[in-house]
């Protein structure tokens, strides 16, 4: 009979090692995540976010709108293009940008693609991340992006013509990429077919849906055999009908007004109202074309009230459901901490919580990016390439 003491060490080896284990998973997440999306330069902005973060988070409501006013810089002022190019972006006419994912570059060099990829078949090599608006509504405590430009609930100025707008996205994508030519790792195949993008990611930051004329440049990608992903913050449902996308991302980003309104930190007053109006949208947005709520889980904050989730996207009624880790890089990491980025196996347990209370369920995940897909039913037609 083996001794009770022997037992006892036993477990509690056991258990180290766990979380030895656990902790190890932590750090392989991070340094992918800050190889694959940290922008060294941000450091150069630390101060300044600082400040104008600290100011906003001060005075909020009705004061909000003329803070940001006071203390952020104009769309695209010089010294904005200026920190932008240091951060690889490529400017495109007087409002839209293009910058080449990390997952990108990671597939072309061997080291796997974007969870697009194994979710949907899209692949990473030959995506375009871009967006048509630089600024968005939203101050989200989560969101990575350089902050400093000044909120817009509406476009401003005159609308650049959508083909020069997709045509020289994908030629600043393959100026960003010129110098993987040569690397000693490069897919010289997935190189050649990088020439040739097949995707666009319509995303990389602001808000591309207040572009009006987006859904012409939708149709010149789709004119061109490309897929195109429209990702938005749920704020601007009438834009949301006027656009027929491959797929239609809504980011919902808490299950109450309150908590949304605190980590969203929108300019619009009814904020949580025209989130409700999104939701709507994006059910009969399902009428014509794929749709996807985004959950991003940020631990500590908006990981709570499963059934709350729910009721808002059994309202919105997606195709897919993503619930994805908050990562702790880029500029969120002035206003959160390594503790608020759930490991994977939290985010697939949350997941796992919400799909307790309605009718979608857990399909796939991707661990490095730490989400899980949920639908109601897997089917075939997810995914777009193979």
């Amino acid at each position: 009979m083996v001794p009770t003491k022997a037992i006892h060490a036993t477990q509690q080896a056991t258990q180290v090692l766990s979380e030895l284990q656990h902790k190890a998973e932590q750090l392989r997440h991070e340094m992918i995540t800050q190889e694959l999306l940290v922008d060294n330069d941000f450091a150069e902005d630390r101060e300044e976010l600082n400040a104008l973060q600290e100011t906003q988070e001060e005075r909020t409501g009705k004061n909000r709108e003329k803070v940001v006013e006071e203390n952020a810089e104009p769309v695209f002022s010089d010294k904005l293009k200026d920190r932008l190019r240091k951060q690889q972006y490529r400017i495109i006419g007087s409002h839209s940008a293009v910058k080449t994912c990390g997952w990108t570059k990671s597939s072309l060099t061997g080291k796997g693609g974007c969870y697009k990829q194994k979710f949907y078949g899209i692949q990473s090599h030959q995506c375009v991340q871009m967006t048509t608006y630089l600024t968005c509504a939203n101050f989200c405590t989560f969101c990575w992006r350089d902050m400093t430009a000044k909120a817009h609930n509406e476009f401003k100025g005159t609308p650049d013509d959508p083909k020069m707008i997709l045509d020289n996205a994908v030629e600043g994508q393959k100026k960003l990429l010129i110098g993987y030519k040569g690397h000693q790792h490069i897919d010289k195949q997935k190189y050649e077919e990088s020439q040739f993008p097949k995707h666009f990611a319509i995303s990389l930051t602001g808000e591309p849906i207040l572009y009006p004329r987006l859904q012409e440049m939708i149709t010149y990608a789709h004119s061109k055999d490309s897929t195109t992903f429209v990702v938005c913050s749920g704020q601007f449902p009438e834009q949301m009908d006027a656009i027929t996308p491959t797929q239609l991302y809504l980011s919902l980003d808490a299950p109450t007004k309150n908590l949304f309104i605190k980590i969203d930190k929108s300019i619009n007053k009814d904020s949580w109202e025209r989130l409700l109006g999104s939701l709507d949208a994006l059910k009969r947005a399902r009428e014509r074309c794929r749709t996807v709520v985004r959950i991003t889980c940020v631990k500590e904050q908006n990981m709570v009230d499963p059934q709350e989730y729910a009721k808002l996207i059994e309202r919105a009624n997606p195709m897919f459901l993503e619930v994805k880790g908050y990562m702790f890089v880029g500029s969120s990491r002035q206003r959160l901490s390594l503790k608020n980025s759930p490991f994977h196996e939290d985010v697939k347990a949350f997941a796992e919580e919400i799909a307790r209370y309605c009718d979608y369920k857990v399909i796939d995940e991707s661990a490095c990016s730490r989400v899980v897909l949920m639908m109601k039913e897997d089917v075939a037609e997810r995914f777009l390439e193979r």
